[in-house]
């Protein structure tokens, strides 16, 4: 032993001794069989510290590779960021030229077909929406101004500028929309070729004019002969099949639709108000006033029936599978061009309809609050609000006061306009015109419909609800918008009032 450790050895042994000599009292032991399982487990403890440091390690390289990977998508993202924003920048440019390009060709090429709202007093003329239609493809004989393949909105002319009204005023001998008579004064068929469609330029009118002054002044635009308005239906599909007789009422439900169990719509345009209505299967046609026309809960398309010209008594015959778009106003120049008779008639129709087609009541709310000084309103808002409460108050029997000569003041001045909608055929349901017709052949040959003469009517009443469902002015409107057909002596629909929502064709078609 060190010389040094043994003096200390001994200098504890004397300090310590007691417990010096109790600690050597009791040796440390430890068997044999033990020392190999301790090196052992310190062996094992030494390997798991080395994975352990191996496994950080491995964490610290990931933790650098992620670091350097995320440094990397922070950079695309930036790329990613900055081509963004240079597409959109170029997609607002291309979409500012592509719309440039559009008013330019449509202000210079013509060819569209627009419908623009009559000419306002005191106010600036209303835009009508534009329909979504692709232009037809040229006939042999198109007309001048044809535009090929190009988009359009809903306006029958073409080159027509800003500011251009749809007129359908005839050529020659008048031809009012409402009647149409001939020099002799006997009703003949309307068709289409009766009516010219003009378009006038309109010219502001002067708010401060008196309430039954002159109409506004309007210059002669271009006049669309029935020749080039034929050029732009030779591209449709005629139709050449036979005509079947449909029943009297407006809905078919989905139980009794020979086709599809499906809810279908029928309509029945009076020919009389509607000289542009097609008149045999298949052909396209304009409708005026025609929002009562449309239940809401029946998809398009609708099935359509015209009158039939050729028959003595009253019947119609179905069309075919039509889609209706609104496309424009009626001018005043149009409604000008109308005559007396007709004007007061459709003056007496705004009076008293309240249900059915809103233009009726609305046209009747408008002239009654500029009559009274309520209207034009610089507030859009407020004059809304005030429209929806003299409709209220029309239909609960109050309202302002309003005569004739206010409503054809105000369709005159092209202050209002006769909606115009297009009818365009897009099928024929053979298998709906079969059943019609065999359900109609067996209810003949029973007996159970007859004659159009109504219980309690002479004869002579009978041949006037003839002219009456032709659209002649027999009775108050409700009375006139329910198409007079073969049906039983004493039907209980002809005391229904009319509701294009309700109203069913399920009981006469399928007896």
């Amino acid at each position: 032993m060190d010389q040094g450790l043994w003096r200390s050895w001994i200098v504890l042994s004397h300090l310590h001794a007691p417990l010096l000599i109790r600690y050597l009292a009791q040796p440390f032991v430890m068997s044999t069989d033990e020392i190999p399982i301790l090196r052992q487990t310190i062996a094992e403890m030494r390997q798991q510290l080395k994975a352990k440091e191996e496994d950080l390690d491995e964490l610290k390289q990931d933790k650098r590779y992620l670091r350097a990977h995320n440094e990397e998508l922070k950079g695309e993202v930036a790329h990613l960021k900055a081509e963004l924003r240079e597409s959109v920048s170029q997609g607002e440019k291309l979409a500012g030229q592509a719309h440039s390009a559009m008013v330019t060709s449509t202000s210079s090429d013509g060819g569209a077909i627009r419908a623009l709202s009559g000419e306002g007093i005191g106010a600036p003329k209303a835009d009508v929406a534009r329909t979504s239609m692709s232009a037809p493809s040229p006939p042999v004989d198109q007309p001048p101004g044809y535009n090929d393949g190009q988009p359009f909105s809903a306006e029958i002319v073409p080159r027509v500028p800003e500011g251009s009204t749809v007129d359908t005023a005839s050529k020659g001998i008048k031809k009012p929309y409402a009647s149409i008579v001939s020099p002799s004064g006997k009703r003949k068929g309307d068709v289409m070729e009766d009516t010219n469609i003009v378009v006038k330029r309109s010219k502001a009118s002067n708010p401060t004019a008196e309430k039954h002054g002159p109409p506004a002044e309007e210059t002669e635009a271009l006049v669309l002969p029935p020749s080039t308005g034929d050029a732009y239906l030779k591209t449709t599909t005629l139709f050449n099949m036979e005509s079947v007789v449909p029943s009297k009422k407006y809905i078919i439900h989905a139980g009794r639709n020979p086709s599809a169990l499906v809810k279908r719509a029928a309509i029945f345009p009076i020919h009389i108000d509607n000289p542009a209505v097609p008149s045999n299967p298949g052909e396209h046609g304009l409708l005026l006033n025609g929002g009562g026309y449309f239940p809401r809960a029946v998809p398009q398309p609708r099935s359509l029936f015209g009158r039939n010209l050729d028959a003595k008594s009253s019947t119609w015959k179905y069309l075919g599978e039509y889609e209706f778009s609104h496309v424009g106003k009626m001018s005043g120049t149009g409604f000008r061009g109308q005559t007396e008779s007709a004007k007061r008639s459709l003056a007496r129709d705004i009076l008293e309809q309240t249900g059915g087609d809103q233009w009726y009541v609305t046209t009747r709310a408008r002239v009654g609050l500029k009559k009274a000084g309520l209207l034009p309103s610089k507030n859009a808002a407020f004059e809304e609000e005030l429209i929806k409460k003299e409709i209220a108050l029309i239909k609960a029997g109050h309202g302002q006061h309003v005569d004739q000569k206010d409503i054809v003041h105000a369709l005159a001045a092209g202050e209002e306009g006769v909606e115009v909608t297009l009818m365009k055929c897009v099928g024929y349901d053979s298998a709906f015109a079969l059943d019609i017709e065999a359900k109609y052949k067996a209810a003949f040959a029973s007996g159970s419909l007859g004659a159009t003469k109504r219980k309690g009517h002479p004869k002579k009443q009978s041949e006037g609800s003839t002219k009456e469902s032709e659209g002649g002015r027999r009775g108050s409107f409700k009375e006139r918008s329910k198409p007079l057909l073969p049906g039983p002596s004493s039907s209980p629909m002809e005391s229904q009032t009319y509701d294009p929502e309700e109203d069913d064709l399920s009981e006469l078609l399928y007896p």
